[in-house]
């Protein structure tokens, strides 16, 4: 078989396809594997011998480009490349090839009314998506929530979901009590540490949780300390008037630079909490678990179906917020269950079970 993925990631980590056709490669050496991508996508040098790096253009930038390419470009590549079967992660398929082709879905937030970070070809894919669906041999979803909320809209699809999972970045682990010590001498002075993303997502929910830190301090009386990650906004936008919060002193506002740092920051810590004002898919809280630290998210169906028990769920206000870190502050039997359960949790995901499942829905589908 000669199997195409068109890589709409901005990064080869970031990248499902990319993450995924690395070990069928090497377990499928009689196969080939081509990865459609943008000539500034950058891949490392040492390949599989059976992947393939085909540059595409023009650069896909909004939904006139990707209807562009996917219709009138891409038919003629998978005949070059006598293509057998083709996989997309960017939510759209080609209506112009008879070419099996799978949809990769690893979120739905196009699909919103009013979504937090707009896509720019979210328009296209709103008036296309039941189309693709429809083309679809499969359609590959890498959360189980995702399935539920697509069968709602689309029930005739139910045959071709396929649930996959995904990997996480290897990175996020957990570390012994003496690495964790001698990290907490030299960035917190010894002091224990919430940690939270303060991103396009949770941005709009950083001001509760603040207040939620102000009730923390005000009834425990601890040292404990706050951390805000700041990544995809400006970080004077991170807070508005902070130089006016009381408890400034304990907050540390950093920006992100890399997941290895990020990842030191977070497996150091006591607990994340993480806020989204909207249902998404990233894997901040997955990293979280992960890390070997508690989690603290907000109650919804996402959550819910990714978390289950290896969470402690908080209400949508500061005093709720508030509780749920007071609980985990003086519950230690409850916080090294859930650190325990979010391990667990996390173990099923990696990327050679996810390669697998692919495989074996290309040969069914």
């Amino acid at each position: 078989m000669i199997i195409a993925a068109h890589i709409f990631a901005a990064s080869c980590q970031e990248s499902f396809l990319y993450n995924c056709f690395l070990p069928l490669a090497k377990e499928q050496p009689a196969n080939h594997f081509l990865l459609f991508v943008d000539k500034h996508f950058y891949t490392p040098d040492n390949l599989p011998v059976n992947i393939e790096r085909v540059d595409i253009k023009p650069s896909l930038k909004n939904g006139l480009t990707l209807h562009y390419w996917y219709n009138f470009k891409l038919p003629s590549l998978l005949k070059k490349y006598e293509v057998t079967h083709f996989i997309s992660e960017s939510n759209v398929l080609s209506l112009r090839t008879t070419i099996r082709q799978f949809l990769l879905i690893r979120s739905m937030s196009f699909l919103l009314r009013k979504p937090v970070v707009m896509q720019e070809h979210a328009r296209y894919l709103k008036r296309y998506f039941a189309k693709f669906l429809q083309k679809a041999a499969g359609v590959w979803i890498t959360e189980k929530f995702l399935g539920e909320s697509l069968l709602s809209k689309y029930p005739a699809i139910k045959e071709k979901i396929t649930y996959t999972g995904h990997g996480l970045n290897e990175v996020f682990q957990p570390i012994d009590w003496e690495q964790k010590e001698k990290f907490l001498e030299t960035f917190s002075s010894g002091t224990e540490y919430f940690i939270a993303e303060c991103s396009p997502v949770t941005q709009a929910n950083i001001f509760s949780l603040l207040k939620a830190f102000s009730l923390f301090k005000q009834r425990q009386k601890s040292a404990m300390q706050l951390v805000l990650l700041v990544r995809e906004i400006e970080l004077e936008n991170c807070v508005k008037d902070f130089h006016l919060y009381k408890y400034r002193e304990d907050v540390k506002i950093i920006s992100y630079t890399n997941d290895t740092s990020y990842a030191t920051m977070l497996c150091a810590s006591y607990a994340a909490v993480y806020l989204p004002l909207q249902v998404v898919t990233e894997n901040t809280g997955l990293n979280a678990l992960a890390s070997g630290i508690p989690l603290i998210t907000l109650e919804n169906t996402a959550a819910l179906s990714i978390y289950g028990d290896a969470a402690l769920y908080a209400g949508f206000s500061e005093k709720l917020i508030a509780e749920s870190m007071m609980l985990l502050y003086k519950d230690e039997v409850l916080r090294k269950k859930l650190i325990e359960k979010g391990l667990h949790i996390s173990y099923g995901y990696n990327w050679l079970t996810s390669a697998t499942k692919i495989w074996q829905a290309i040969k069914v589908g």
